[in-house]
């Protein structure tokens, strides 16, 4: 019999996993390397603490988009405070921290609120997906999962980030631009008090 090829059992791993997002993998892609990162690429986390299910969504979005990953909620939100990135995609059922106490964290964080969250179970339970977005998730993605409409969900994501970006940076320039108003107008009052008395 032939001897089993470096990376085979990855290989079927992945394969694995990736029947669940009902697609087919390139391995002759893969083997060969993926395209490279467009520069300033969107940042997406990916949390879950199965190796193999990590594995195949970072497979399917690390053509587009820089990939972070984080095998429980704690550590997941301990890059999301370091990394800041522009999407969270986070399993529910995880050990030590799970998705629910993780998205909570989040959430109530100033510093990581505004990051899009989108929760991905395999149980699609109406409870469940309640749950999460009462928790603050603004997306639930029941596996098994059709890649395309994943990829499709996380575009969404992403434009509205970038919306709510350019807002806000647009909120600061205009209250910058506010308080320049404010004292200049502060000085003009002043000055005029300052000369009253040489025009009595």
């Amino acid at each position: 019999a032939d001897a089993a090829k470096p990376g085979d059992d990855s290989k079927r791993q992945y394969q694995r996993f990736a029947d669940q997002m009902e697609c087919k993998v390139d391995w002759a892609k893969n083997d060969a390397g993926r395209r490279s990162v467009p520069s300033g690429a969107p940042k997406v986390l990916v949390v879950d603490d199965t190796e193999e299910v990590r594995t195949a969504v970072s497979e399917l979005l690390g053509d587009h988009y820089v990939v972070l990953e984080a095998g429980d909620g704690g550590e997941g939100f301990e890059v999301a405070q370091r990394e800041l990135p522009d999407l969270i995609i986070s399993d529910v059922m995880m050990p030590k921290v799970d998705g629910y106490e993780f998205c909570r964290r989040v959430k109530d964080d100033p510093k990581t609120a505004q990051i899009p969250f989108v929760m991905l179970t395999a149980k699609a339970d109406r409870m469940i997906t309640v749950a999460g977005l009462d928790h603050g998730a603004d997306e639930y993605v029941a596996k098994p999962f059709d890649a395309k409409e994943l990829l499709a969900r996380v575009r969404s994501m992403l434009r509205l980030r970038q919306m709510h970006k350019a807002l806000d940076a647009r909120n600061a320039e205009l209250q910058s631009t506010l308080s320049e108003l404010r004292a200049t107008q502060a000085q003009l009052v002043q000055s005029e008090k300052m000369g009253s008395p040489g025009q009595l």
